[in-house]
């Protein structure tokens, strides 16, 4: 009869309830290795007008074409809040002669900002999944989930020893290791588990905004927490977030 118990059992079984209504997708795709558009970096090495071989929201990938998909969602781990992109499958005329024998992998244009709304993705292995859905196609499109907006960092806030990091300063790379020391990336990611757990209890739409936009705003620090180490520049929670997640 303790109302602290009863209301415990009470959550356990609602949450029961959600995992069991919860649908599962079966989904064609694959993951492989994002890479960026090589003739366009060749056009620049020779000193040519830089367009690349894609256009805006377009990639190009041997698996997708084989069998004649033209259009994917994308999203790359790790998936702190809504990291997806829509992009449009071609093989175009500059496809077919400079890509011929990339069998594998993800090219990407360089005229979107793909790599920004996948979680500041870089191409040095980075792995991105891109799936066949119109079911994920249709509602990446019509909740523009794949936007997320960046808090730009002030730069009078930053000391003066993190303005100098040098690569060949043995100081400035132990005081870096002593700052990745400080980073926590794992209490910012458990902090967006309890905003999204909060969305989905929340029932005043008002309410479901406000948690929505601190999700994305999370997803943000969450990126500029993994490059803490490589910027020096500790990103602090905003207060009003933590206040809704405490």
């Amino acid at each position: 009869y303790d109302p602290y118990i009863r209301g415990k059992i009470e959550n356990d079984l609602e949450s029961l309830q959600r995992r069991i209504f919860m649908g599962k997708i079966i989904l064609n795709g694959n993951y492989q290795t994002a890479i960026p558009d090589l003739l366009a970096l060749m056009q620049h090495i020779c000193g040519m007008p830089v367009m690349g071989a894609l256009q805006k929201g377009e990639i190009y990938s041997n698996y997708w074409n084989i069998k004649d998909v033209e259009k994917v969602s994308i999203w790359r781990n790790p998936h702190i809040a809504c990291e997806w992109i829509n992009a449009r499958v071609v093989d175009n005329e500059d496809t077919k002669k400079w890509f011929k024998y990339q069998n594998s992998g993800i090219v990407t244009d360089i005229h979107g900002t793909l790599a920004l709304r996948l979680g500041t993705m870089d191409f040095d292995g980075d792995t991105i999944a891109s799936v066949h859905s119109d079911i994920i196609y249709n509602a990446v499109e019509r909740a523009g989930i794949h936007t997320i907006r960046f808090i730009p960092y002030r730069e009078e806030n930053m000391s003066k020893m993190q303005k100098e990091f040098r690569i060949d300063d043995l100081e400035k790379i132990m005081y870096t290791n002593k700052l990745g020391f400080q980073n926590n990336i794992g209490d910012v990611t458990n902090k967006v588990t309890v905003l999204w757990a909060l969305y989905g209890d929340a029932k005043d739409e008002v309410k479901k905004k406000e948690i929505s936009d601190s999700i994305k705003v999370m997803s943000a620090i969450n990126q500029l927490i993994i490059d803490f180490v490589k910027t020096g520049i500790k990103v602090p929670i905003p207060k009003d977030i933590l206040k809704i997640v405490s």
